[in-house]
């Protein structure tokens, strides 16, 4: 089983093999914005930047804001204490954090004073000085001084802390801004690491960091971060290539016409299921995309 056979001219669709940045139909045939992904086919990405592995010709097309050989740079675990110089460089929204001296180490949401942050919401002082506004932006957690006034608190003469604007009587992050928590958000909606409008965000294409904010029947895919009624496994899967589906506990099903079972699906065996694992409770486990 295995992806739609790319066109011989004109940009490829879903599932094609690509070997460059461009190449993809962007929007594709549903709307959602397209990129060459980290395993060499056309897949969706985020509508605003191209995710960690994606080809790329420049900075400013990916979320990491580094194009590095071609492909935008990959965010480091903790455990690689990988060298770092702003937050995204480290998996912040997954345990890691870039620290004060400047390698990634593991880290809760709160960071203490001294370690990169995106926004003053990875701050266990609510106060990030930002060096550059991005994309992406990048900044250094700071002590909360008693100046100007932090996420969640009303402003004196001092105003609110960059990064943050007045939002009725209290201070809080703009729609746009890098997010961990809803409440730090004016609009009071924290959805895949993003502040976004009241209601917004779920909808097919739209960036996620788990399916739990994706809307509807659809997935939150980890290779593109968005959510998704499409999406293919790499080479060490049980089942590699792409496939689509309409109900997220469903199956998906392959060009060729062959389908495996989604995360929540019924199952009596492994092979019945995308992740190759079929739990004792009868129902497909969740995939590992290599």
């Amino acid at each position: 089983m295995g992806g739609d056979a790319g066109a011989d001219a004109g940009p490829l669709r879903f599932g094609a093999s690509c070997s460059d940045y461009g190449q993809c139909a962007d929007p594709d045939d549903a709307g959602m914005a397209m990129g060459c992904s980290r395993f060499d086919i056309c897949q969706p990405r985020p509508a605003e930047c191209h995710e960690d592995g994606y080809h790329c010709s420049q900075y400013s097309q990916c979320c990491s804001g580094r194009c590095v050989g071609g492909r935008c740079s990959v965010c480091s675990a903790p455990s690689t204490s990988a060298v770092c110089t702003q937050a995204v460089d480290c998996c912040f929204f997954f345990g890691s954090a870039c620290g004060v001296g400047d390698r990634c180490v593991s880290s809760s949401a709160a960071g203490a004073d001294g370690q990169h942050c995106a926004s003053a919401d990875f701050c266990s002082s609510a106060r990030c000085e930002l060096a550059d506004a991005g994309p992406p932006p990048t900044g250094r957690c700071a002590a909360d001084d008693g100046g100007c006034a932090i996420i969640g608190a009303t402003p004196g003469s001092a105003g609110c802390c960059a990064g943050t604007v007045l939002s009725g009587s209290t201070c809080c992050l703009p729609d746009g801004s890098y997010c961990y928590y809803s409440s730090s958000c004016c609009s009071g909606n924290c959805t895949g690491g993003r502040c976004l409008p009241s209601g917004a965000g779920g909808a097919l294409g739209d960036r996620c960091l788990s399916g739990s904010e994706c809307g509807g029947q659809l997935l939150c895919d980890p290779v593109s971060r968005t959510c998704t009624n499409r999406w293919c496994m790499g080479g060490g899967s049980l089942y590699p290539g792409c496939c689509r589906f309409t109900l997220w506990n469903g199956l998906c099903v392959f060009p060729d016409g062959g389908s495996c079972g989604n995360p929540g699906s019924t199952c009596t065996g492994n092979a019945q299921c995308c992740g190759g694992t079929c739990k004792t409770n009868g129902l497909c486990d969740s995939i590992l995309f290599w």
